[in-house]
Order: C-alpha cells, then sequence, then structure tokens
C-alpha cells in the first residue's frame, strides 16, 4: 500500500519530469535501441533506481512495486535493443499520422490469438523465473527463503521483483513476438515501429 506521500510525491516528480522529457522521447528511444552498451547502461540506471530508493520505517509495498515497474522497463529496452541489434527492428517507411489497419474478424481473431499465447507464455516464464530469483536472492544473502519478513529487512525483495519482471518483460517484448512470426501470425507493421 503506498501512502499518501508516496502518490504525492509520485505526481509532483511525473508533473516535473514528463514536460521535460517529453521533447526528447524520440531521440532518447533511438539511442536505447540503436546503441551498443544500450542494455548495459540503461537497465543499469533502472536497477540503481530501484537500489537507491528510500527505505521507509513502516513497510509497504511501494519499493517492491518500483522494482517491478523499473524491472519492467530494463526488460522492454532490452527486448526492443535485442531486436534492433538482430535487424529485425527498422524505421517506418510510412509518414506519420500512420494509417489504422481497417478492423475485420481476421485482424481480431489473430490478436485474439496473440494474447493468448503471450499470456500463457509471460505466466510460463513469470512461474518459473520467479522462484529461481527467490531462491538465487535468498542463498546471496543468506536467509531462509520461507522467511518473508527476513527479504523484506535484508533488502533481497527489490532484486528478486527486478530480475523476475525484467525477464517477463524481455519475453513480452522479444520472445512472444518472436514465437507469432514463427507461426505467421505476427502483424507486419510491428517490426517497422522505430522511429
Amino acid at each position: 500500500m503506498h501512502t499518501v506521500l508516496d502518490v504525492l510525491a509520485g505526481v509532483a516528480f511525473g508533473c516535473l519530469i514528463i514536460p521535460s522529457v517529453l521533447p526528447w522521447v524520440h531521440d532518447l528511444d533511438l539511442l536505447i535501441v540503436t546503441h551498443p552498451l544500450g542494455p548495459l547502461v540503461f537497465v543499469g540506471c533502472y536497477f540503481l533506481f530501484c537500489w537507491v530508493y528510500p527505505k521507509q520505517k513502516i513497510w509497504n509495498t511501494a519499493r517492491a512495486d518500483t522494482a517491478n515497474v523499473h524491472g519492467i522497463c530494463g526488460g522492454v529496452t532490452s527486448g526492443y535493443w535485442l531486436f534492433y541489434q538482430l535487424g529485425w527492428l527498422t524505421k517506418s517507411r510510412q509518414i506519420q499520422p500512420y494509417p489504422i489497419p481497417p478492423l475485420t474478424w481476421n485482424w481480431v481473431y489473430l490478436s485474439l490469438l496473440r494474447t493468448v499465447i503471450g499470456v500463457l507464455i509471460l505466466a510460463a516464464i513469470r512461474a518459473i523465473v520467479k522462484p529461481m530469483a527467490i531462491h538465487f536472492m535468498c542463498r546471496l544473502y543468506k536467509i531462509d527463503k520461507k522467511d518473508i519478513q527476513a527479504q523484506r529487512r535484508e533488502g533481497s525483495e527489490v532484486p528478486q521483483k527486478f530480475i523476475t519482471y525484467y525477464l517477463v518483460s524481455i519475453g513480452a517484448t522479444f520472445l512472444v513476438p518472436l514465437l507469432c512470426s514463427y507461426l505467421g501470425i505476427m502483424r507486419d507493421s510491428f517490426y517497422h515501429e522505430l522511429y
């Protein structure tokens, strides 16, 4: 549960950060995806942000939620970086604004099929990775993996969440689209969504 101060600080930071970053979103997106060290630098920054998150006197989920969000951002960044480095993600040849495809039964069917496949794969990845991350971090911190309070007290909870959702997000942005392409059900425009 977030405190009122957490929510107010989030809104205040959002109001300050979003307008100041918005003009550079396309350039930053291109840098993250095209730079050879993109994942190393940006995922390192995401993890650092989790690590320096202020500790609360009373435990709440805010710190773990932040680790989830940063892990997801890092995974999405890494997934798209992989696609670009393999030469599969290219700049769009169309002029913005992009045309909206017509809504057909085939389009709806393929969208639902991709969604079901994606959800099943991501659930499987999470089911495999989460216990492995907990086991690894508990061994690293030398705490009992059944002792949730010790995990929270020792700080192993943040890396557990980060690792889990980092790998789930790579699955969402790299493995699932790759499988859908292999099955012949992927949107052709997916690989041309780089600005």
